[in-house]
């Protein structure tokens, strides 16, 4: 089998339309183009175990050199290899996890057909890609990856000023607001009525501009 990507593969793979350094060394390993890298199938399933206790966030302080050196003398591969073959299995894990609609036969079929990766080697992966731990993985690298603030919760309550050292104050109306973000702040600040019902008006404006955004038809279909 030749060990080049298809360039002529008939649609974009689950990885995009442009090939990684880390899937494009995945390809090379394990079709044995690189000396002294020759990956057996018992040696790529000792890699995806590992792959997939990363993947899961399961021992984080856990340090994985040393079974990395024990795999790396088992097999005679450099471990500076086997540290690398890791790293482009993680990548392609977290790349065939980023769309969870994709099908376990396109993922196959993209893996053989378009990286030109051995199918014994392919189907291992797909395997571990669908096992049972697959929704604990997903949710570890939703975790993992890096989130806006968001605001957690709102509490407002309106201020009413019954005498103030300005009479033109007298008998205003405000809405104060509490903000608590996603990541510990607290955010106060007050609004009069007029400022209040400017930002009803811009909230309500920015929801209808949304929904518009979801029902506009992309593509229009041709008789």
């Amino acid at each position: 089998m030749s060990a080049k990507i298809n360039s002529n593969y008939d649609r974009t793979p689950f990885w995009g339309a442009k090939t990684t350094k880390e899937l494009k060394y995945l390809q090379q390993a394990l079709n044995k183009k690189i000396p002294s890298v020759s990956i057996s199938k018992s040696c790529f399933r000792e890699l995806l175990k590992i792959m997939i206790q990363c993947a899961n966030g399961e021992d984080e302080n856990k340090n994985f050199s040393d079974r990395l050196t024990i795999i790396a003398d088992h097999f005679v591969i450099p471990e500076n290899e086997i540290v690398l073959l890791l790293s482009s299995l993680l990548r392609a894990f977290q790349l065939a996890t980023k769309i969870a609609s994709t099908k376990q036969e396109i993922i196959k079929e993209d893996l053989i057909e378009s990286l030109k990766i051995p199918s014994e080697f392919a189907e291992d992966f797909v395997n571990i890609l669908h096992g049972p731990k697959r929704q604990y993985v997903e949710r570890s690298l939703a975790n993992k990856c890096p989130k806006n603030v968001f605001i957690e919760k709102i509490d407002w309550r309106i201020d009413v000023s019954l005498s103030t050292s300005s009479l033109n104050r007298t008998m205003e109306s405000s809405v104060q607001f509490q903000l608590c973000l996603s990541d510990g702040k607290i955010i106060l600040f007050e609004a009069n009525l007029h400022v209040f019902h400017l930002l009803r008006f811009n909230v309500a404006l920015v929801l209808k501009e949304m929904d518009d955004i979801l029902n506009r038809q992309l593509f229009k279909i041709v008789d």
